[in-house]
């Protein structure tokens, strides 16, 4: 019972989140017209989730069936045994009797510790899931043994020196960056460029410690970020990602999340991101509230928010993942702006599949297998080879 118990949760799960993904992709699904693939995507995760709770039920009627007759046994050689022990002298008949009526009631004290018992051991699992979570290595707080104490200004330059630099993401993986070795300058732009897979989004996750380094250091303003503890780290960082990402609540605990800023601040930002036309507009103004991951919100809205979210927290080094890969044109132009006016005195990466995006940054750091294949200024010539190299449109070498 236990196991076609556990059975049963490993089945069942799948089927909840294929449905909760398809209610989030319904548009999708349905401008590809794949409606007919994700009912039979569906299908499957039913069956075998029904097929695993089917087996739990015949399980049940196992039990129904097979303690009874077991209690019958019992009831049956017992009488038995008294009819012998009376006709032999040896017992009353009043009190084989007695043993006779509690004889036949024994099935159903059995029936029912059985059946409590493989209860509580199939309701475990749940018990031994949660103890599992709960035996998941944490992250690292500290890798050196000496913990450095950081000024509240720090970084105060932006920084960021990378040493010989391995990282993978476990023991039993290959390594995804090699040997990477580069100094960048504090307040300067770079963007980070290479095909997929050369390890972009690895060096921003490095950053962020939610990796740890295999061999090598991380310095920020001269200063290992593996003696930094997680908290004040990835509170002086600021990333804006290519899925925007808000949480359920109001606009100003998505723009605030630590209620450190004032309302003033608030709306200079909205401001110099173009939204405060917006905001004025809702009813609740700041307020307003902020469905489960922004669904009440376009695309564009979502990535402008996310990138006024890292203009409030003042972070002197920020992060673009790829922020405009998935906006409108109009979105795609105020983030450059803000890019190149307002991010002027920060340390600036970002991470681009289109040239144009990176091609008047002040650096361009060119991302292979892992490695560093260069790390120089975009001049014309070495941003129309890399265009070819990568195999990209020739809308970039027209412009």
């Amino acid at each position: 019972a236990r196991e076609v118990k556990r059975i049963d949760s490993v089945a069942r799960s799948p089927r909840y989140a294929h449905f909760k993904e398809t209610l989030g992709g319904l548009p999708i699904i349905r401008a590809y017209k794949k409606e007919a693939w994700f009912r039979e995507q569906f299908f499957d995760y039913l069956e075998k989730s029904q097929k695993a709770y089917v087996n739990n039920f015949l399980l049940n009627r196992w039990f129904s069936i097979r303690i009874p007759f077991i209690g019958g046994l019992v009831s049956c050689t017992t009488a038995i045994c008294l009819i012998f022990s009376v006709k032999n002298g040896q017992l009353s008949a009043s009190t084989a009797g007695l043993v006779v009526i509690y004889s036949l009631s024994f099935w159903g004290a059995l029936n029912w510790g059985i059946r409590v018992f493989s209860e509580l051991e199939s309701k475990m699992t749940s018990i031994e899931r949660i103890r599992f979570m709960t035996q998941i290595p944490s992250e690292k707080q500290f890798i050196t043994k000496e913990r450095s104490q950081v000024s509240l200004q720090w970084p105060r330059d932006g920084r960021i020196k990378f040493t010989s630099v391995h990282a993978r993401y476990d023991e039993s993986l290959p390594e995804v960056v090699k040997s990477l070795s580069v100094d960048i300058p504090g307040g300067s732009q770079v963007g980070i460029i290479g095909r997929t897979g050369a390890g972009k989004t690895t060096i921003f996750q490095m950053l962020f410690r939610f990796i740890n380094l295999h061999k090598g250091m991380i310095e920020i303003d001269g200063v290992d970020i593996a003696s930094v503890d997680l908290e004040t780290l990835r509170s002086r960082l600021a990333i804006i990602p290519q899925d925007p990402t808000l949480f359920t609540g109001t606009l100003r605990s998505n723009l605030d999340p630590y209620s450190r800023k004032s309302d003033q601040d608030i709306w200079r930002v909205l401001k110099e991101t173009g939204m405060q036309d917006l905001v004025e507009s809702f009813p609740l103004k700041l307020f307003s509230p902020i469905s489960d991951g922004g669904a009440n919100l376009s695309q564009g809205q979502r990535q402008l928010f996310c990138l006024g979210r890292a203009l409030l927290l003042d972070a002197k080094i920020i992060m673009l993942d790829e922020a405009t890969a998935s906006v409108d044109v109009v979105s795609d132009a105020k983030i450059q702006k803000i890019l190149r006016c307002e991010l002027k005195d920060k340390t600036v990466l970002v991470i681009a599949h289109r040239l144009g995006t990176v091609a008047d940054l002040d650096y361009l750091m060119v991302m292979n297998d892992g490695r560093l294949e260069s790390f120089s200024e975009p001049t014309k010539d070495f941003l129309i080879s890399k265009t070819k190299e990568f195999g990209l449109e020739d809308d970039f070498l027209k412009s």
